[in-house]
């Protein structure tokens, strides 16, 4: 392995900056497209998946070749993404079930309406997704 690919798999500033700049596509493209400036689909494909392969490979090569520090940052900063995303979504939910608009609509709250919707939304979110997966152009 070059001396310049080892140099860039330790964990020093220049890879710290490197792997921030590659992980921040993610709200990248949603805060493009939440200002107008562009659009999440097309950020999508043309900078947050060829920065998410790049971050697997460089992952990839720390752990063969390097400390694996890097790769470490890597996995925890994706499980703390998902970790973050699955939080988010469940505060937002408890939210909205805290909110007036369940008085307002005359709902009752109950425990088997807080579990019911929850998983309401859990079959809707998986139904969308497989939808949006099947209705993508080929």
């Amino acid at each position: 392995m070059r001396s310049s690919t080892v140099a860039l798999l330790q964990w020093n500033l220049r890879s710290r900056v490197l792997v921030f700049v590659l992980a921040s596509t993610s709200i990248a493209c949603l805060l493009l497209e939440m200002y107008g400036i562009g659009d999440m689909r097309a950020m999508f494909f043309a900078a947050f998946l060829p920065a998410t392969a790049l971050l697997i490979v460089l992952a990839v090569l720390d752990r063969r070749n390097g400390s694996g520090v890097l790769a470490r940052a890597v996995i925890v900063g994706a499980l703390a993404g998902i970790l973050g995303a699955i939080l988010m979504a469940v505060g937002i939910e408890a939210a909205l079930l805290l909110s007036p608009y369940l008085t307002f609509f005359g709902i009752h709250q109950t425990a088997r309406f807080v579990v019911v919707t929850l998983l309401a939304h859990i079959v809707f979110g998986v139904g969308l997704g497989a939808g949006v997966l099947w209705l993508r152009p080929h």
